[in-house]
């Protein structure tokens, strides 16, 4: 099946009527079924341009996002094929079997349906119905909006060789006109006129009853395109703001099948407790095409040209790469964990770029792929139990809220480990309040943990290993430092000369829109509006000033956590509503009659909260903390905060998951409505 599938997407070569009929011999876009009514759409983006399909039978295929202008459908078994989003322009269904077929969103300019049999079809969101010409068309029980019934009844004439159906008929074209006829002419309508009438409000009273029926939205129907690349914290959470209003596409490197979700901040425990990892995870497909109303592509994007607003990706197991538009775009790809390797490999996040594999340190494992994450971490989680029956020593490098989190995890789990923590200053959680850092200094003396701080990581140091009392070294190191980037598909001067991990993070101004090294906004339309937003872990989470310290910057630094991630999202979704009504709709005030402009950022005062477990039974919350030093309070701890943890995990991946519940939680606590301090915006976003 996924040979058949991979010989589908390749890029049609010279003769293109062959190959493209040897891709659907060979399995289709997407086959299943006879008048299934549905179709796993597996292939998006193919150039199909001039083929010829004629008297062929493509039952159930589908042809998503892709461009089939000047294609030949004479004759041909289309039923339940799906023509999603493509470009139909010039397109001829001359004698085709429609029934069933869904063109929503297809444009189908200069197309064809003479004499078709364009049946139960759904035509409702089509963005345009411009045909050239459908004599003989049978659109019996196909729903169309009244705008575009005023677009095609004048084509409308003839009758269906097989089904003796006029086409005026099919459409309810005599209804239209006996609507929006005057009261006084209704009156010298003939006992015939008026028999005709009567059938006609019987066909229009079947379409009303239809599920699919509705009344004509001037903005739905000419709704913006955005793309989001990346599908965790960040992305999920523009696709739950954005997917009323616009047409939102979420491309992703993992598979949309079977492809996941995963909590980060909770992944440590899996690794010591594998069956928490399902706790953790939840395939993404479904919630974003089905609940979300969004559409997925499952490839990883190679580069992003912001003069043309295009983003060219890999299709998983395609050769070749495609290329996709849109008006908005925003980067949600995240960042890596780890600042010493090459690709910033790391336990904390799936290896999933096509680069990276090959050099990472575990090429045998396929982490797109849940259950390849999941042999990772028992393959992870058996090697700690062997170090454990050996009572192996490890060494833990970086002692932030990860770094005391692993080591607490791995002493509870496996207490005959001799563990080991460094780090570079003076106490553990970084810049967090002093009573934090002693709480979870006092609880790994405890349990027996070796700390060591104001120490400088150095392998190559003999002097080093003597310092921490290991003069052998460790059995197993842990680095728990830094991140690196991941913005491989960025043009370089979008991106920063310096930062974590030796920069290469996106530059963005404070309302988020992306900028070139030289200030210049990155991708804006002719009137200067910005079009492509970096938001979360990817971006340079600071926005500096020259001259002034980096506590006084309009924006200082922000930690690459999720909550701040999805604070910012918040904010460029915003800017995309306002600068979508200014553009498109002709707005200039809200609703409250303030004039309608680009929001900032301010410091997401989230950004400030941390639970750090120290196990499964302990832990202690930071809230207030901000840019300065030991700023921020320590106001839960203990087996309160431990429960606390736990809820927080359990309610986020479910408001991740578009669960009811989660979504009740969290939707306030990103949408805050007022702003009594903090420098946000006093009535919101």
């Amino acid at each position: 099946m996924l040979l058949g599938i991979s010989l589908l997407v390749q890029p049609v070569q010279a003769d293109k009527s062959a190959v493209v009929a040897s891709k659907v011999m060979a399995g289709g876009a997407s086959t299943t079924g006879k008048n299934s009514g549905s179709a796993k759409n597996i292939t998006r983006g193919v150039d199909v341009s001039g083929a010829d399909y004629s008297g062929k039978s493509i039952v159930g295929v589908s042809f998503q996002q892709s461009t089939v202008r000047d294609s030949k459908f004479v004759n041909c078994d289309c039923q339940s094929a799906s023509f999603f989003d493509a470009d139909l322009t010039n397109a001829d269904f001359t004698g085709a079997n429609l029934n069933q077929a869904n063109f929503e969103l297809a444009k189908l300019r200069n197309a064809i349906f003479d004499n078709a049999i364009a049946t139960e079809m759904y035509m409702n969101s089509t963005t345009g119905v411009e045909f050239k010409s459908i004599e003989g068309a049978d659109f019996t029980d196909t729903p169309f909006r009244k705008d575009q019934l005023d677009v095609i009844c004048p084509l409308a004439k003839g009758v269906n060789p097989k089904t003796g159906v006029a086409t005026r008929d099919s459409l309810g074209c005599a209804l239209l006109t006996f609507e929006r006829a005057q009261p006084s002419r209704l009156c010298f309508m003939s006992m015939e006129a008026c028999a005709n009438m009567c059938r006609y409000l019987l066909i229009r009273a079947r379409y009303i009853s239809t599920k699919t029926y509705k009344d004509p939205d001037p903005i739905q129907q000419k709704r913006r395109r955005v793309l989001v690349i990346g599908g965790s914290f960040s992305g999920l959470a523009a696709g739950r703001d954005l997917a009323n209003h616009f047409l939102v596409t979420i491309i992703d490197a993992k598979e949309p099948f079977v492809e996941f979700f995963e909590y980060t901040p909770g992944v440590l425990r899996a690794y010591v407790k594998p069956k928490h990892l399902d706790a953790l995870t939840f395939t993404l497909q479904p919630v974003i095409e089905t609940r979300m109303g969004c559409k997925f592509i499952w490839g990883e994007v190679k580069e992003l040209n912001g003069d043309e607003k295009t983003a060219t990706y890999k299709p998983m197991f395609v050769s070749g790469r495609e290329t996709i538009d849109f008006d908005y775009c925003l980067i949600c790809a995240g960042c890596n964990f780890g600042p010493f390797h090459k690709w910033g490999e790391s336990l904390w996040f799936p290896t999933i770029h096509e680069d990276a594999r090959p050099e990472g340190s575990w090429p045998h494992l396929d982490e797109r792929f849940l259950e390849g994450r999941r042999r990772h971490i028992l393959e992870e989680f058996n090697f700690i139990k062997s170090l454990n029956d050996k009572s192996a020593t490890i060494l833990v490098v970086g002692a932030g809220f990860i770094g005391v989190e692993w080591v607490t995890e791995l002493q509870h789990f496996f207490p005959r480990l001799k563990l080991t923590i460094i780090d570079f200053l003076p106490q553990p959680l970084g810049p967090l309040p002093a009573n934090a850092a002693k709480y979870c200094e006092k609880y790994m003396n405890k349990v027996g943990i070796k700390q060591f701080y104001n120490t400088k990581y150095d392998a190559k140091d003999p002097e080093f290993w003597k310092k921490i009392d290991l003069p052998s070294g460790p059995d197993k190191e842990y680095v728990c430092i830094g991140v690196k980037a991941s913005n491989y598909f960025m043009p370089k001067e979008t991106l920063s000369e310096k930062g974590p991990g030796g920069g290469g993070w996106i530059l963005m101004e404070q309302n988020l829109a992306v900028k070139t090294r030289d200030g210049k906004r990155w991708g804006a339309d002719e009137k200067g509006f910005p079009r492509i937003y970096a938001v979360g872990d990817c971006n340079y989470s600071c926005v500096e000033e020259p001259g002034k310290k980096p506590n006084e910057w309009p924006i200082p630094p922000i930690p690459k956590i999720s909550y701040p991630g999805e604070e910012m999202c918040i904010v460029a979704c915003t800017n995309i509503e306002k600068t979508d009504r200014l553009l498109f709709q002709n707005k200039t005030v809200d609703c409250c009659g303030d004039p309608l402009k680009v929001a900032d950022l301010h410091w997401p005062w989230g950004a400030g909260m941390f639970a750090t477990s120290l196990g499964p039974d302990d832990a202690c919350f930071v809230a207030g903390a901000n840019w300065e030093k030991n700023s921020g309070l320590m106001c839960v701890w203990g087996q309160v905060c431990a429960v606390q943890k736990e809820v927080i995990e359990a309610s986020k991946t479910d408001e991740c998951a578009y669960g009811f519940i989660g979504r009740c939680i969290w939707y306030f606590v990103h949408h805050t409505p007022v702003h009594l301090f903090g420098g946000g915006p006093r009535w919101g976003y």
